[in-house]
């Protein structure tokens, strides 16, 4: 092996070494700024934010596009200057437009785990608690408990940092999502909930939470089928909210409660009577309809056929949701009783809108491939992992380039180099050769 080589292979070698290095270097300095990331505290300039928020919060319900359009301008700007409290809020009203205003289940899982991941990084322990919390709503709303139930949990580690108010709703919040497992070996932990979250409600007579909490505590009891529990959490509200013209709603919804215990124990003049009670206690319409469908079922259980059909009827003026599966039965039930009284015009206009309602709901099913009523959630959560799984660094552009231009300078001087060697060692030959032959001559 001529010096020549041996320095050509030692050029290369010392190359590759260098650009080894370059990338170990990078991808060191790269999971630093991770790291240093997942700690840093926000920077100053949030007050900067705080007026469009502001507006933003005022558009959610009757302008959410406008809204929409202002969260991302300030996640835009708050990104570029790594101020995570505005980015995390913007992200939150987004979040919140898409799960309680314009439902799109996949845009709110995506948001407020979005928005967590900002404000994790800051001293907020409030706005953490409401997106663990809201998050904890969403995944109750669509059966996933134990999902749920780990929301309130990560809430409750804030607890030291909440107001007394704060520490009632997220406790009332924890204890319904409880209750509404369903698992009889959390009915201990609900009912332990709900009084921790009474108790702090009264601590500051919080009396909507109060009545909130003893009408849960009723429905809770009525779910084992402990009736006169039941009816006395929901008595409970009645007598202390029974004067109150604020509290009427409550009120309204503790008799519907004593009025479903009831009808549950076939008690049928006894869930009549609570449920008169509970429509003139009652002022939004949605919750009258409800009402008015169970005191209709009640009635045609009890014989009162011609006055079933006429409180059915007049549930249907009220506001009620064509997507509920619920909801749109008393237009089936409405469509048999009307037919067994060959009132056959009036129920081929009512199994209509029943059709049409069970399309819907077909449709429904179809774009969020429901099972039953519960809408799955496994693909949105594998939707969201899958967008925020890390890209491997060796698949990252920067890596590839830098490989590239590192191998390319390699084989550009490696090439270099052999051609400029032997260029030397063809030119040397020559003259050697002509030497050769020149010194031949002469010696002839």
């Amino acid at each position: 092996m001529t010096n020549r080589t041996k320095y050509i292979i030692r050029v290369a070698a010392i190359l590759i070494q260098v650009v080894t290095v370059l990338c170990f270097v990078l991808v060191l300095s790269s999971g630093c700024e991770q790291r240093l990331g997942q700690d840093e505290m926000p920077t100053p300039g949030q007050e900067a934010f705080n007026v469009e928020l502001s507006a933003a919060r005022s558009l959610l319900y009757d302008k959410p596009q406008k809204a929409l359009a202002i969260c991302d301008d300030v996640i835009s700007k708050a990104d570029k200057q790594n101020i995570k409290l505005a980015a995390g809020k913007a992200k939150w009203y987004k979040a919140f437009i898409y799960d309680d205003v314009e439902p799109d289940i996949s845009k709110a899982y995506f948001f407020y785990n979005d928005a967590l991941k900002d404000i994790l990084e800051t001293n907020d322990a409030a706005l953490k608690m409401k997106i663990y919390t809201n998050l904890g709503i969403l995944y109750r709303t669509y059966g996933q408990y134990e999902s749920a139930l780990d929301s309130y949990e990560s809430a409750l580690e804030y607890e030291g940092q909440l107001s007394i108010k704060q520490r009632s709703d997220l406790y009332f919040n924890y204890a319904v999502a409880l209750k509404e497992t369903g698992d009889s070996t959390f009915f201990y932990q609900a009912e332990k909930a709900f009084t921790k979250s009474l108790d702090l409600a009264e601590s500051i007579e919080d009396k909507p939470n109060m009545a909130r909490v003893n009408n849960q505590i009723g429905l809770m009891y009525r779910t084992v089928q402990n009736y006169d529990m039941s009816r006395i959490a929901y008595n409970n509200t009645i007598r202390a909210y029974a004067s109150d013209p604020k509290m009427i709603d409550f009120v309204g919804k503790a008799y519907h409660g004593i009025g479903v215990t009831y009808m549950e124990e076939d008690k049928n003049s006894q869930a009549i009577s609570a449920f008169e009670k509970a429509l003139s206690n009652k002022k939004d319409s949605k919750s009258i309809f409800v009402t008015k469908y169970d005191l209709g079922t009640v009635q045609m259980r009890a014989g009162l056929a011609e006055q079933a059909i006429m409180t059915w009827k007049e549930a249907l003026n009220e506001k009620h949701n064509m997507h509920d599966r619920q909801h749109i039965q008393i237009y089936s039930d409405l469509t048999d009783i009307l037919a067994k009284s060959d009132r056959l015009s009036e129920a081929v206009g009512y199994a209509r809108v029943y059709q049409m309602g069970v399309q819907s709901l077909l449709a429904d099913n179809e774009k969020y491939k429901a099972e039953g009523d519960k809408i799955l959630f496994e693909e949105v959560v594998q939707e969201y992992a899958e967008f925020n799984s890390p890209v491997p660094f060796y698949k990252q552009l920067w890596f590839i380039l830098l490989l590239v231009a590192g191998f390319g300078v390699i084989l550009f001087t490696t090439v270099n180099v052999y051609v400029r060697t032997t260029l030397t060692k063809g030119v040397s030959d020559a003259v050697t050769k002509i030497q050769t032959e020149f010194h031949q001559l002469k010696v002839d």
